[in-house]
């Protein structure tokens, strides 16, 4: 019987620290959602000549700001994390949609 109880209340745990991330992960999937048009127009900027001239004059010190930006580094790395990211979710929502 005690074996009983305790999977209960483990298997309750489990249920409600899933219903508490599930909640979080939809204020964190509107966020990205709303996030996601701008940072379709980040991907565009990085691509196109502006973004190139805007690093070239920065380097020089003919444009007086310090970007992050302005790092070839840093977009490419953000833009990795957030296809590793999009790639996780992918996985996990196949996983629970398979069963």
């Amino acid at each position: 019987m005690k074996k009983r109880i305790e999977n209960i209340i483990n298997h309750d745990k489990t249920a409600t620290k899933l219903e508490t991330t599930l909640s979080e992960l939809e204020a964190i999937l509107k966020n990205l959602e709303t996030l996601h048009p701008n940072f379709k127009r980040l991907m565009e900027y990085y691509s196109d000549f502006q973004w190139q001239k805007d690093c070239e004059d920065s380097n020089i010190g003919k444009l007086k700001v310090q970007c992050a930006i302005l790092s070839q580094d840093y977009i490419y790395d953000l833009y990795q994390k957030q296809k590793e990211v999009n790639f996780k979710m992918a996985r996990i929502a196949l996983d629970y949609l398979e069963k």
